[in-house]
């Protein structure tokens, strides 16, 4: 499968373990090695810059979108390709989407749960339909995959929906994932009402 714009959702805070980092850098390596274009939030801290910096020491293309209030909290970083200034949250969020062809997930707070939670919903209504996976580095996901299996288990949403993305805990099995065929063509909509 051939991909060219990837968006990566992602952390924001500088405190987080190194770990973390090791694992955002190698994948931005292998997307890198695959010329992707790598869409963001386009700041300089925690994973968020770490995606930055790697695109660009790899010489590749990085695009932020950023809504104008967050420059007083973080200026946009200086190494993007090409950055895109919004007025809100909402317009991040559609624009970044407009250009996604597939969206990784990586560890992060509030505001990457609610990313992944909105376009995991977006699949499942028909209005995304490219890969959604997500980097499970030491298990950070794991509570919410046990939530997930909750909801399925409890008939809140069908089984069918375990496929709306990929989990894994290696950055190979993300990219071998990501650059097999896929059929993108599924109907996730016909089960979006359990009756």
């Amino acid at each position: 499968m051939s991909l060219k714009n990837v968006l990566i959702y992602c952390s924001s805070s500088n405190k987080i373990a190194e770990h973390y980092r090791i694992h955002t850098r190698l994948l931005v390596d292998k997307l890198m090695e695959k010329n992707c274009r790598v869409i963001c939030g386009g700041g300089t801290s925690g994973l968020m810059g770490c995606v930055v910096d790697a695109v660009s020491d790899y010489g590749g293309q990085v695009v932020g979108i950023r809504p104008s209030f967050l420059n007083d909290l973080d200026q946009p970083h200086s190494k993007l390709t090409d950055l895109v200034i919004v007025d809100d949250i909402f317009q991040r969020k559609r624009e970044m989407l407009k250009m996604a062809e597939v969206v990784i997930v990586l560890p992060g707070g509030s505001g990457t749960l609610q990313e992944m939670l909105e376009v995991i919903t977006l699949k499942r209504l028909g209005r995304f339909n490219g890969p959604i996976v997500v980097l499970n580095t030491g298990n950070f996901f794991g509570a919410f995959i046990d939530l997930f299996e909750k909801m399925v288990m409890d008939g809140f949403m069908h089984d069918i929906h375990r496929g709306l993305f990929f989990l894994s805990d290696s950055v190979d099995g993300i990219i071998d994932y990501l650059f097999k065929d896929q059929n993108s063509d599924f109907d996730y909509l016909t089960y979006s009402i359990l009756k």
